[in-house]
């Protein structure tokens, strides 16, 4: 599972950028968004909180080093 404090500054980041509920629905997708990123959810849940990002989404981390390794 998550860590409790993890947990708790992810969720506060949805409120504050107004995502919604942690649904099952929401939580499948971070699950399977987590699965392409070879990374375990709450591996994806302390990526996103670190980042501000309301949700998690593999691409993200793709896009990132991406523009990391053409400077």
């Amino acid at each position: 599972g998550v860590e409790k404090q993890l947990a708790q500054d992810w969720l506060q980041t949805r409120k504050e950028k107004r995502a919604g509920s942690l649904t099952p629905t929401v939580v499948a997708g971070l699950q399977r968004e987590a699965a392409k990123a070879g990374l375990t959810v709450p591996q994806a849940v302390q990526v996103a909180a670190e980042r501000g990002w309301a949700r998690f989404v593999a691409s993200y981390l793709h896009n990132e080093q991406q523009g990391f390794s053409g400077s």
